[in-house]
């Protein structure tokens, strides 16, 4: 494989145990971040997308268990970076590393492509539950429907995902999701 080259857009993941666990850095990223956990990882990748200021999303979030709504953020067409490819590829999780390029966040969801650690396309996705199907595997998808603390009841999926309520049970209170990332937020949230 010649040079491989990491747009402002797309991130490295680098998994090293279950759940799953690891970091998420990029070439237009000042830092590497660790998350633990699903929920956690959509998150953590949507608001690092947010701070790099693309792709753009094309809805505005909905207001989580904890009260917040997240403003809205600008697309910026020439994000600043601060690393190369070369160093951002140099590391490696423990279990798996991909590189995902994200190219649209339409429908409250993700669509892009997903590289391996030696550059091959792994393949192509179509909303949260598709990258998590070919990062994880595609029982992990359904573990994000199986949290303690929650019941989700799914009624419907449409763009290749999915959409339903979500219940804090120690609260009793319900909120609404139209896609996997946003019933990461809603129990990200209440935590």
């Amino acid at each position: 494989m010649g040079k491989r080259n990491l747009g402002a857009s797309a991130l490295h993941f680098c998994i090293n145990g279950s759940g799953p666990s690891g970091t998420i850095s990029g070439t237009a990223l000042q830092d590497t971040h660790s998350f633990e956990g699903l929920p956690e990882m959509l998150v953590l990748a949507d608001e690092l997308l947010d701070k790099i200021g693309r792709p753009q999303k094309s809805l505005a979030e909905r207001e989580g268990f904890d009260g917040t709504r997240k403003t809205y953020v600008s697309y910026v067409g020439n994000p600043k970076l601060y690393h190369t490819a070369d160093e951002i590829l140099a590391s490696f999780g423990e279990a798996a590393t991909f590189d995902v390029l994200f190219q649209m966040r339409k429908h409250g969801t993700w669509q892009g492509m997903v590289f391996g650690a030696d550059g091959a396309r792994l393949g192509n996705f179509a909303s949260e539950i598709g990258l998590i199907e070919i990062i994880l595997g595609p029982e992990a998808a359904t573990g994000l429907g199986v949290q303690d603390g929650f019941t989700i009841r799914l009624h419907g999926g449409e763009n290749e995902t999915w959409q339903g309520t979500v219940t804090e049970d120690a609260s009793g209170r319900t909120k609404a999701f139209r896609s996997a990332l946003e019933l990461a937020k809603q129990m990200h949230s209440a935590g």
